[in-house]
């Protein structure tokens, strides 16, 4: 069986797809500056205030050769270029909405949580137009789309007396244009992340007081919690490392800024509220690399540091005026598993000899995993064929 398989990847020529060359590059969103930053991680070159933003902006999406900038208070969606840093375009929305998180569906279609009108907005960026606006739930923050379906955090914010109600998810269609579920987590969920065991996980801050953190775990296939992990303190953000370490930021605004950890694939906790890892004031958000690394953005302090899994602190990279907001460029995509700089045939064949042949391993082994289930087996080379021959599936992104 193996012989017919290997015989059938190596009877196609077709050439794959061939991307562009910008270095792997961090770019932060200055909240207080209301600038953009970058670092240049081959070179560990920073420069500072390369756009200047909106009012208040809160996020930055990069995708493609393009970030996406969510402006609050100005109610737009600035668009910068990434080869000139210029600002491209802007998006913009109706006044009073209070734009706080965007999502990609694909290379056209974004999703936007308006915090204060509490709706979903669908925008076709291309033609920079607004597609449709509905209810979503109360005070809806972070989102992630999966499966063509769009899963948002509502924090259950109240605005008149401060409170949080029930924090929920509401799982959007977008085949059918309908919310088709509604799951209750914890208080006050603000970010939403897919780990590499296909599972959603729900950072629930908690409500400043009684109520302390938690994650809450979903299987999207049925819309419902397998699992949650009290992990204390006050964390806001989630990003996933390819060996399944969970790096959650958690504030920290006198001593300390707070990194927490745990372990995704059995939601146990690895660096807790008793031992948390501690960097430059303020973790506001976190952003992990193929390679293992985690960078933190440190409001209070203006810096972006550089972790490991072990809480070791690498680097540290001054930026603007209280960083919130962190987004990475990589010029090198899933599925280039020899580091060639395409996806294509020469992948499988990698793949191939790592699998069964005992070659050699991707370096890192993240962009070999390209159905992202953290491991690397003839599953990935299937998918690799049936994206390179098949028009299947891109390799996917967390």
């Amino acid at each position: 069986m193996k012989r017919v398989f290997f015989s059938l990847i190596f009877s196609f020529s077709l050439t794959g797809l061939v991307w562009a060359a910008l270095p792997k590059t961090l770019y932060i969103v200055n909240g207080l500056a209301e600038t953009l930053s970058k670092i240049n991680l081959e070179t560990d070159l920073v420069s500072n205030h390369i756009s200047t933003l909106g009012v208040a902006p809160n996020q930055v999406v990069v995708k493609g050769n393009g970030a996406y900038v969510v402006n609050s208070l100005s109610s737009n969606i600035q668009i910068i270029d990434l080869e000139t840093d210029t600002t491209f375009g802007f998006i913009n929305l109706a006044p009073g909405r209070n734009p706080w998180n965007l999502a990609f569906l694909d290379t056209q279609i974004v999703f936007v949580t308006n915090f204060v009108t509490n709706t979903l907005y669908k925008i076709d960026v291309i033609s920079k137009t607004i597609l449709d606006e509905f209810f979503i739930g109360q005070s809806p923050e972070g989102l992630y789309i999966m499966n063509g379906k769009v899963y948002v955090c509502n924090t259950g914010f109240n605005p008149n007396d401060f409170s949080y109600g029930q924090g929920t998810v509401a799982v959007y269609d977008n085949q059918l244009d309908i919310i088709i579920a509604v799951i209750n987590v914890g208080k006050n969920p603000q970010t939403i992340k897919r780990d590499y065991q296909g599972e959603l996980n729900v950072v629930c801050t908690g409500d400043y007081g009684a109520v302390e953190g938690s994650v809450y775990v979903i299987n999207p296939n049925t819309n419902t919690i397998t699992d949650s992990i009290l992990i204390g303190g006050t964390p806001n953000a989630v990003s996933m490392a390819w060996d399944g370490t969970a790096y959650l930021s958690a504030g920290g605004f006198s001593g300390n800024g707070i990194i927490y950890t745990y372990d995704s694939k059995t939601n146990s906790i690895l660096r807790g509220k008793t031992d948390p890892i501690l960097v430059d004031l303020g973790a506001t958000e976190v952003s992990s690399d193929k390679s293992g690394f985690c960078y933190v953005a440190c409001f209070s302090s203006s810096t972006v540091q550089k972790i490991d899994s072990a809480g070791n602190i690498l680097k540290t990279f001054s930026v603007g005026d209280g960083p919130v907001s962190l987004s990475l460029y990589e010029s090198r995509k899933i599925g280039d598993a020899n580091l060639d700089g395409n996806v294509q045939l020469a992948d499988i064949i990698y793949l191939v000899n790592y699998i069964f042949k005992s070659g050699s391993l991707p370096d890192p082994p993240a962009f070999g995993d390209t159905n992202c289930d953290g491991k690397l087996n003839l599953s990935d080379i299937i998918y690799l064929v049936n994206f390179i021959f098949k028009g299947g599936a891109s390799p996917c992104e967390i």
